[in-house]
């Protein structure tokens, strides 16, 4: 599959982005049961990717709870990306009181 039709030699139209990140997102979970990783382990990551993630999952929900509950069919994204891709669109729609 070519992406002109000058016929130069063919490249992806699109990479997933866990592709372009270096992300393994069905890797076996690192963490140790004594770290006391967040439950569920949040997408199989190491701890401190497990402890990210539930921490902008937790800032996201709250945010959310507080200026968005009429948004009900919303919910937080599996991935760190996408969690603080929904952080960074609830934070720009709000003004200082």
């Amino acid at each position: 599959m070519n992406t002109s039709a000058d016929n130069e030699p063919s490249q992806p139209l699109a990479v997933p982005l866990s592709d372009q990140l270096g992300l393994a997102p069905e890797r076996a979970c690192t963490c140790h049961p004594d770290d006391n990783p967040p439950q569920p382990c949040a997408k199989q990551y190491a701890l401190q990717e497990c402890r990210v993630l539930d921490y902008a999952t937790r800032l996201a929900i709250n945010l959310h709870a507080k200026h968005y509950p009429e948004v009900t069919q919303w919910k937080p994204l599996p991935d760190l990306l996408g969690v603080l891709t929904q952080i960074d669109n609830m934070t720009c729609g709000l003004t200082k009181a």
